[in-house]
């Protein structure tokens, strides 16, 4: 075993330096660039949230055919992820991804001037079908591209931008309806994809030089690979668990400090930032931690355990419930998963070296499934105002769990 790592990771390391790699080397910039865009389109999940009733309204529809733009946005594009990251392992990773582009530009634009219910759902089921492809590909893009710490570094910046646009998302959204209209938040996201379709298409090249053969079989075979694989499935859960506790205080955060508190927006957009700020700082001196990637997984389990201690004493009426003790949780959920993920992400991606952007979809899919199932739960119960602390406490027991069995049980 100790021989076929050393073998991969020598191999790896010419795959780097080969000439064809280097001709076609991107440059840093258009990958930030890629993670910001890619940050902006994850706002098409939520950003419509404060404008729902108004969409209702104008449409002449029921609220509850309103909500469905976000409830097939998001159960269509858990479906089309399974098949981005084969996609890009068997045709390249930039073929995809402006394909992919250009389908959700033609469903944005279906949004964006839709002048019933019908036509704006089935922009959405257009959109959906393509939804996700720069989350995906950018981690494997990413693992084409770098190796050791840089590696790490920029896996560690891409995650840090997904939970900030998951809760910026809303009170974009409702500012632009206040001062533009509803239709504000459709055009925003729309402007982004094609700026994202024209700079990526001039300048990003492609990253993967070991395609496979496009079939279903290999797809299948694949995910079966993938799935019996011990170690990229505790890896994968680990993500899992992590940034569902933190999903599960980013879907009632307004309701926990806004509604139960009486916060203004003022002070609720620093209660928000402060965690993320601590996460950044993390994300981006990342290469720079005096200790391992192994050490970092355990720091991250133990910090998220802490938090789970501290979610006890809140719920038994030791520490008093108020918005200083949520937000020290919250800070401590954000360092978990500043060190956890970026490391469990390299680990779990580097074991399928070869089909990087399978491995990729896999994460993504499994994450969006369990933090929908978490954030439908919390989102039912979130009058009980404890609930969000139970849910921390629960996955900080099964990445712990988790973790031990990866640390001392599991082989491969």
């Amino acid at each position: 075993m100790l021989y076929d790592n050393l073998k991969s990771f020598i191999d790896e390391i010419n795959f780097m330096r080969d000439d064809k790699a280097v001709k076609h080397k991107q440059s840093k910039w258009i990958i930030y660039y890629a993670i910001i865009a890619n940050a902006i389109g994850m706002m098409s999940m939520d950003i419509y949230l404060p404008v729902l009733s108004e969409i209702a309204e104008e449409l002449d529809t029921s609220f509850f055919a309103s909500q469905l733009i976000l409830i097939v946005f998001y159960v269509i594009g858990i479906i089309a992820r399974i098949t981005l990251g084969p996609l890009s392992d068997s045709f390249g990773r930039r073929k995809v991804m402006l394909l992919a582009l250009d389908i959700q530009i033609i469903g944005q634009a279906l949004q964006s001037f839709a002048t019933n219910i019908e036509i704006l759902l089935i922009g959405r089921v257009v959109q959906a079908l393509a939804s996700g492809v720069l989350t995906i590909l950018i981690s494997a893009i990413i693992s084409d591209m770098y190796i050791g710490a840089k590696r790490t570094k920029m896996l560690s910046v891409n995650e840090f931008v997904q939970p900030l646009s998951f809760v910026i998302a809303p009170l974009i959204g409702g500012y632009l309806a206040m001062y533009y209209g509803w239709r504000a938040g459709f055009y925003f996201l729309l402007i982004n994809l094609v700026l994202a379709r024209i700079i990526l298409g001039i300048f990003m090249r492609e990253t993967n030089f070991k395609l496979r053969q496009a079939s279903f079989g290999n797809m299948l075979r694949g995910y079966t690979d993938i799935v019996y694989c011990s170690r990229f499935m505790a890896y994968n859960m680990i993500m899992a668990f992590i940034v569902s506790a933190y999903m599960l205080y980013a879907v009632c955060s307004s309701q926990i400090y806004m509604v139960r508190f009486g916060m203004e927006i003022r002070d609720y957009m620093l209660y928000q930032s402060l965690p993320l700020i601590v996460q950044s700082c993390i994300a981006f001196g990342y290469d720079k931690m005096p200790f391992g990637l192994n050490r970092m997984v355990e720091i991250g389990v133990a910090t998220i355990c802490i938090a789970a201690f501290i979610a006890s004493l809140v719920i038994s009426g030791v520490i008093p419930f108020a918005p200083i003790t949520v937000l020290c949780n919250v800070i401590l959920i954000c360092i978990s998963l500043g060190f956890v993920f970026p490391a469990c992400m390299k680990f779990a991606l580097d074991i399928f070296p070869d089909t990087k952007g399978t491995a990729a979809s896999t994460i993504v899919v499994s994450r969006g499934i369990l933090c929908g199932i978490t954030m439908s739960i919390i989102g039912y119960y979130v009058e009980y105002q404890y609930m969000f602390m139970w849910g921390w406490i629960i996955m900080a027991a099964l990445t712990f769990i988790i973790w031990y069995l990866l640390r001392f049980k599991v082989k491969y």
